[in-house]
């Protein structure tokens, strides 16, 4: 995911499965304002790396 701007209650939400993991999602270069819940919904995956990305003005 690169270069996303969005107004959301939730930043990410990923989900693999228990014998399919989702391995080395990268997000940069993104902004997410206005969620509500920081805690990002992630289920099943593996070496999630974040890149100059923010959510609520917040380095992540």
């Amino acid at each position: 995911m690169r270069g996303i701007n969005r107004l959301e209650p939730a930043a990410l939400k990923v989900r693999g499965l228990p014998n399919s993991h989702v391995r080395g999602p990268r997000v940069s270069d993104c902004r997410f304002d206005g969620v509500a819940n920081t805690e990002n919904a992630l289920k099943h995956v593996d070496d999630l790396c974040f890149e100059n990305t923010t959510i609520n003005g917040e380095p992540v």
